[in-house]
Protein backbone atom coordinates (compact mmCIF):
# COMPACT_ATOMS: atom_id res chain seq x y z
CA UNK A 1 0.00 0.00 0.00
CA UNK A 2 2.82 2.37 1.12
CA UNK A 3 4.40 1.93 -2.16
CA UNK A 4 1.74 2.09 -4.14
CA UNK A 5 0.65 5.59 -2.76
CA UNK A 6 4.49 7.05 -2.36
CA UNK A 7 4.24 8.74 -6.06
CA UNK A 8 8.43 8.59 -5.96
CA UNK A 9 9.26 9.93 -2.66
CA UNK A 10 12.18 8.92 -1.09
CA UNK A 11 11.69 5.87 1.12
CA UNK A 12 14.13 4.01 3.52
CA UNK A 13 12.85 0.86 5.24
CA UNK A 14 14.48 -0.39 7.93
CA UNK A 15 13.62 -3.98 9.55
CA UNK A 16 14.21 -4.68 12.97
CA UNK A 17 15.03 -8.18 13.60
CA UNK A 18 14.11 -8.46 17.23
CA UNK A 19 10.53 -9.92 17.14
CA UNK A 20 6.97 -8.37 18.20
CA UNK A 21 5.71 -10.99 20.79
CA UNK A 22 1.81 -11.65 21.03
CA UNK A 23 -0.55 -13.56 23.57
CA UNK A 24 -3.19 -14.71 21.57
CA UNK A 25 -6.61 -16.12 23.76
CA UNK A 26 -8.45 -18.75 21.60
CA UNK A 27 -10.95 -19.72 24.22
CA UNK A 28 -12.63 -16.61 25.98
CA UNK A 29 -11.88 -16.44 30.03
CA UNK A 30 -8.66 -19.33 29.58
CA UNK A 31 -4.88 -19.43 29.54
CA UNK A 32 -3.49 -20.87 25.64
CA UNK A 33 -2.88 -24.81 26.60
CA UNK A 34 0.75 -24.58 25.81
CA UNK A 35 1.27 -22.14 28.31
CA UNK A 36 -0.25 -23.51 31.03
CA UNK A 37 1.65 -27.16 30.37
CA UNK A 38 4.99 -24.96 30.89
CA UNK A 39 5.12 -26.16 34.75
CA UNK A 40 8.62 -24.96 35.90
CA UNK A 41 7.33 -21.33 34.49
CA UNK A 42 4.24 -21.78 36.44
CA UNK A 43 5.81 -23.02 39.71
CA UNK A 44 8.45 -19.87 39.48
CA UNK A 45 5.85 -17.25 39.15
CA UNK A 46 4.17 -19.08 41.81
CA UNK A 47 7.36 -18.67 44.03
CA UNK A 48 7.75 -14.98 43.25
CA UNK A 49 4.45 -14.31 44.59
CA UNK A 50 4.55 -15.89 47.41
CA UNK A 51 7.96 -14.70 47.97
CA UNK A 52 6.68 -10.92 47.82
CA UNK A 53 3.85 -11.48 49.98
CA UNK A 54 6.41 -13.26 52.65
CA UNK A 55 8.25 -10.36 52.97
CA UNK A 56 6.79 -7.42 51.91
CA UNK A 57 2.96 -7.68 52.52
CA UNK A 58 0.01 -8.68 50.60
CA UNK A 59 0.01 -8.21 46.98
CA UNK A 60 -2.93 -6.43 45.18
CA UNK A 61 -3.10 -5.00 41.44
CA UNK A 62 -5.04 -1.56 41.54
CA UNK A 63 -6.22 -0.45 38.01
CA UNK A 64 -7.18 3.21 37.30
CA UNK A 65 -10.65 4.00 36.88
CA UNK A 66 -11.52 8.05 36.75
CA UNK A 67 -9.22 10.04 35.62
CA UNK A 68 -8.14 11.93 38.82
CA UNK A 69 -6.72 8.48 39.83
CA UNK A 70 -5.53 7.77 35.99
CA UNK A 71 -3.30 11.36 36.77
CA UNK A 72 -2.01 10.38 40.20
CA UNK A 73 -0.49 7.41 39.31
CA UNK A 74 0.65 8.51 35.91
CA UNK A 75 2.76 10.81 38.22
CA UNK A 76 4.23 7.58 39.97
CA UNK A 77 4.61 5.73 36.69
CA UNK A 78 6.64 8.90 35.32
CA UNK A 79 8.71 9.41 39.27
CA UNK A 80 9.42 5.14 39.03
CA UNK A 81 10.52 5.86 34.99
CA UNK A 82 13.74 8.31 35.99
CA UNK A 83 14.58 6.43 39.10
CA UNK A 84 14.99 3.12 36.99
CA UNK A 85 16.35 5.26 33.74
CA UNK A 86 18.92 8.11 34.89
CA UNK A 87 21.33 6.86 36.55
CA UNK A 88 21.92 4.16 32.84
CA UNK A 89 23.32 5.10 29.66
CA UNK A 90 19.46 5.88 28.16
CA UNK A 91 17.92 8.33 30.57
CA UNK A 92 14.20 8.71 31.00
CA UNK A 93 12.77 10.42 28.45
CA UNK A 94 10.12 11.90 31.14
CA UNK A 95 13.49 14.28 32.19
CA UNK A 96 11.87 16.32 28.93
CA UNK A 97 8.51 17.93 30.79
CA UNK A 98 7.16 18.55 27.39
CA UNK A 99 7.15 14.40 27.17
CA UNK A 100 5.08 14.62 30.29
CA UNK A 101 2.95 17.23 29.37
CA UNK A 102 1.89 14.86 26.92
CA UNK A 103 1.49 11.47 28.69
CA UNK A 104 -0.70 13.40 31.01
CA UNK A 105 -2.99 15.01 28.34
CA UNK A 106 -3.10 12.23 25.81
CA UNK A 107 -4.29 10.08 29.67
CA UNK A 108 -7.02 12.57 30.32
CA UNK A 109 -8.71 12.38 27.18
CA UNK A 110 -8.52 8.82 26.85
CA UNK A 111 -9.38 7.57 29.80
CA UNK A 112 -12.55 8.69 29.69
CA UNK A 113 -13.09 6.69 26.77
CA UNK A 114 -11.83 3.76 28.62
CA UNK A 115 -9.30 3.51 25.86
CA UNK A 116 -6.11 3.30 28.35
CA UNK A 117 -4.83 1.02 31.16
CA UNK A 118 -3.22 1.98 33.83
CA UNK A 119 -2.66 -0.95 36.67
CA UNK A 120 -0.30 -0.35 39.71
CA UNK A 121 1.05 -3.26 41.71
CA UNK A 122 1.78 -3.28 45.71
CA UNK A 123 2.89 -5.01 48.34
CA UNK A 124 1.73 -3.86 51.25
CA UNK A 125 2.07 0.01 51.55
CA UNK A 126 5.02 -0.01 48.47
CA UNK A 127 4.14 0.44 45.30
CA UNK A 128 6.58 -2.18 43.61
CA UNK A 129 5.87 -1.75 39.24
CA UNK A 130 3.19 -0.11 37.23
CA UNK A 131 2.07 -1.06 33.91
CA UNK A 132 0.34 1.33 30.86
CA UNK A 133 -1.30 0.16 28.00
CA UNK A 134 -3.97 0.90 25.03
CA UNK A 135 -7.19 -0.66 24.31
CA UNK A 136 -8.76 -1.26 21.51
CA UNK A 137 -11.66 -3.61 21.75
CA UNK A 138 -10.54 -7.07 22.36
CA UNK A 139 -6.83 -5.83 22.10
CA UNK A 140 -4.19 -4.84 24.50
CA UNK A 141 -0.99 -2.82 23.25
CA UNK A 142 1.43 -2.55 26.28
CA UNK A 143 3.29 1.04 26.00
CA UNK A 144 5.24 1.30 29.19
CA UNK A 145 6.26 -1.14 31.95
CA UNK A 146 8.39 0.50 35.50
CA UNK A 147 9.05 -1.10 38.37
CA UNK A 148 10.96 0.02 41.63
CA UNK A 149 14.48 -0.49 40.91
CA UNK A 150 14.94 -0.41 45.21
CA UNK A 151 13.24 -4.14 44.84
CA UNK A 152 14.43 -5.83 41.46
CA UNK A 153 15.24 -9.16 43.79
CA UNK A 154 11.74 -9.35 43.89
CA UNK A 155 10.86 -9.52 39.98
CA UNK A 156 8.28 -6.66 40.32
CA UNK A 157 7.75 -6.93 36.52
CA UNK A 158 7.14 -10.49 36.54
CA UNK A 159 4.85 -10.68 39.34
CA UNK A 160 2.87 -8.08 37.95
CA UNK A 161 2.25 -9.00 34.39
CA UNK A 162 0.93 -12.34 35.63
CA UNK A 163 -1.45 -11.07 37.48
CA UNK A 164 -2.16 -8.08 34.84
CA UNK A 165 -2.54 -10.93 32.10
CA UNK A 166 -4.73 -13.07 34.42
CA UNK A 167 -6.74 -9.77 34.65
CA UNK A 168 -7.20 -9.10 30.99
CA UNK A 169 -8.16 -12.79 30.06
CA UNK A 170 -10.92 -12.69 32.82
CA UNK A 171 -12.26 -9.47 31.19
CA UNK A 172 -12.24 -10.72 27.64
CA UNK A 173 -8.86 -9.67 26.15
CA UNK A 174 -7.93 -12.14 22.95
CA UNK A 175 -5.13 -10.58 21.86
CA UNK A 176 -2.24 -8.88 23.66
CA UNK A 177 0.28 -6.95 22.26
CA UNK A 178 3.99 -6.72 24.77
CA UNK A 179 5.72 -4.92 22.22
CA UNK A 180 9.52 -5.42 21.17
CA UNK A 181 11.66 -8.87 22.02
CA UNK A 182 12.51 -9.20 25.93
CA UNK A 183 13.50 -12.87 26.98
CA UNK A 184 11.54 -12.36 30.68
CA UNK A 185 8.19 -12.57 28.03
CA UNK A 186 8.83 -15.81 26.43
CA UNK A 187 7.06 -17.13 29.56
CA UNK A 188 3.55 -15.34 28.19
CA UNK A 189 4.25 -15.39 24.74
CA UNK A 190 2.86 -17.95 21.66
CA UNK A 191 2.97 -15.71 18.50
CA UNK A 192 5.60 -13.68 16.72
CA UNK A 193 5.42 -11.03 14.33
CA UNK A 194 8.03 -9.11 12.48
CA UNK A 195 8.26 -5.67 12.90
CA UNK A 196 8.94 -3.20 9.69
CA UNK A 197 10.25 0.63 10.48
CA UNK A 198 9.25 3.05 7.51
CA UNK A 199 10.77 6.30 6.86
CA UNK A 200 9.35 8.54 4.04
CA UNK A 201 10.61 12.07 2.93
CA UNK A 202 9.24 14.32 0.87
CA UNK A 203 10.13 16.00 -2.08
CA UNK A 204 11.65 19.29 -0.48
CA UNK A 205 14.75 20.59 0.34
CA UNK A 206 15.11 19.89 4.36
CA UNK A 207 13.84 16.37 4.01
CA UNK A 208 15.95 15.26 1.26
CA UNK A 209 19.04 16.80 3.69
CA UNK A 210 17.83 14.84 6.59
CA UNK A 211 17.95 11.55 4.37
CA UNK A 212 20.80 12.30 3.23
CA UNK A 213 22.31 12.89 6.53
CA UNK A 214 20.83 9.71 7.77
CA UNK A 215 22.18 7.64 4.99
CA UNK A 216 25.46 8.85 5.74
CA UNK A 217 25.53 8.02 9.47
CA UNK A 218 23.93 4.42 9.16
CA UNK A 219 26.92 3.85 6.69
CA UNK A 220 29.30 5.39 9.71
CA UNK A 221 28.15 3.07 12.39
CA UNK A 222 28.02 0.06 10.18
CA UNK A 223 31.91 1.10 10.04
CA UNK A 224 32.75 1.74 13.49
CA UNK A 225 30.48 -1.57 14.39
CA UNK A 226 33.15 -3.61 12.93
CA UNK A 227 35.79 -2.15 14.73
CA UNK A 228 35.93 -3.06 18.18
CA UNK A 229 38.44 0.16 19.52
CA UNK A 230 35.89 3.04 17.69
CA UNK A 231 33.13 1.11 18.89
CA UNK A 232 34.35 1.46 22.37
CA UNK A 233 35.37 4.84 22.17
CA UNK A 234 32.13 5.66 20.89
CA UNK A 235 30.30 4.73 23.56
CA UNK A 236 32.65 6.31 25.92
CA UNK A 237 31.73 9.71 24.29
CA UNK A 238 28.53 9.13 24.04
CA UNK A 239 28.40 8.37 28.10
CA UNK A 240 30.00 11.28 28.97
CA UNK A 241 27.84 13.29 26.52
CA UNK A 242 24.73 11.80 28.59
CA UNK A 243 26.10 12.52 31.90
CA UNK A 244 27.10 16.30 30.35
CA UNK A 245 23.82 16.62 29.40
CA UNK A 246 22.13 15.12 32.69
CA UNK A 247 23.75 17.63 34.83
CA UNK A 248 23.09 20.66 32.67
CA UNK A 249 19.40 19.53 33.16
CA UNK A 250 19.24 19.05 36.52
CA UNK A 251 21.32 22.79 37.48
CA UNK A 252 18.68 24.30 35.13
CA UNK A 253 15.86 22.43 37.12
CA UNK A 254 17.23 23.77 40.48
CA UNK A 255 18.05 27.45 39.11
CA UNK A 256 14.02 27.31 38.32
CA UNK A 257 12.95 26.20 41.47
CA UNK A 258 14.63 30.00 43.07
CA UNK A 259 12.76 32.87 42.08
CA UNK A 260 15.36 35.67 41.42
CA UNK A 261 15.98 37.42 44.67
CA UNK A 262 15.35 40.85 42.98
CA UNK A 263 11.76 39.57 42.28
Amino acid sequence: FLLGQLNGFPLRKMVSYEKCMYLEIDRIGEYPEELVKMTKVRKNLRYRTRRVERELGEICLEHSLTTKQFQSNLLVLIDLHRKRWNSTETPSMFNDDNYCGFYLEATQKLSSKRQILLSTLTAGEIILAQTLSFRFGNKVVGQLLVFDPDYIKYSPEIVLLELYIKNLIANGVRNIDFGSYNPYKERWTNRLSNRIDFQIYPKRLLPALINVIMLVYQTLLTSVRKKPFLLKTARVLNRKYKMILRTYRRSANIESSFPDERE
